[in-house]
C-alpha cells in the first residue's frame, strides 16, 4: 500500500525536520541566556543608576519650581524637564447610579453621547439553537471541517519558533 508509505516517509522526514528545528532551537536559547547572564548585572546597575538620578532631577525640579514660569519645560543635555499638566480625569465612583443620573437629567440626545450601550450577538448561546430557531434570526450554523493538523507527539513548538515558520510559509 503506498499511501501508507508515503505517509509514513512524510511524517519520518517532518519528524526529522522538527527534531533539527527543535536543536537550534535550544542552542539559540541557550546563547540568548549566556548573554543575558553576562550583561544582567551591569544592565541592572545601570537601570539602577537612572532610577536613582531620575528621583534626584525630580526633586531638583520640585525645589526650584521657579525656573518654570517662563517656560514649563527647559532642555539640558538632551534632556527635557520641568511641569507639565497631566490630562483632566472623571472619577465615577458608581457607574450605575451615574447613568441613572444622566438618564433622569438629561434629553434622549445627550443621553446617547453620554451612555455607550454596548450589544452584539452572543456566538457561543447561538451556535447551541436550532435549525428553525437560527432561521428566524437569519443566522446559519456553520459545520467544521477536516483541516490539515501536524503536531509532534512530544512537545509543542514554542510560539516565536511557530510564528517563524507561518511568515516563512506566508512567503511562500
Amino acid at each position: 500500500m503506498a499511501g501508507i508509505d508515503d505517509f509514513e516517509n512524510a511524517c519520518k522526514e517532518y519528524s526529522e525536520a522538527n527534531a533539527r528545528l527543535d536543536e537550534l532551537k535550544s542552542d539559540m536559547e541557550s546563547e540568548i541566556e549566556a548573554i543575558r547572564s553576562k550583561f544582567y548585572r551591569k544592565v541592572k546597575q545601570a537601570i539602577d543608576a537612572v532610577v536613582t538620578k531620575n528621583n534626584s532631577l525630580a526633586m531638583v525640579i520640585l525645589e526650584n519650581k521657579d525656573l518654570f514660569t517662563e517656560s514649563k519645560t527647559l532642555i539640558f543635555h538632551g534632556v527635557r524637564g520641568g511641569f507639565m499638566k497631566s490630562q483632566d480625569t472623571v472619577e465615577i465612583k458608581k457607574p450605575k447610579i451615574t447613568v441613572q443620573l444622566i438618564k433622569d437629567t438629561f434629553d434622549k440626545k445627550k443621553v446617547e453621547e453620554l451612555v455607550k450601550i454596548t450589544e452584539s450577538p452572543v456566538k457561543t448561546a447561538i451556535k447551541d439553537l436550532e435549525a428553525d430557531e437560527l432561521k428566524l434570526i437569519k443566522c446559519k450554523l456553520i459545520k467544521g471541517r477536516d483541516e490539515v493538523y501536524i503536531s509532534t507527539v512530544d512537545s509543542e513548538v514554542d510560539k516565536f519558533i511557530n510564528s517563524l515558520i507561518a511568515q516563512a510559509a506566508a512567503i511562500e
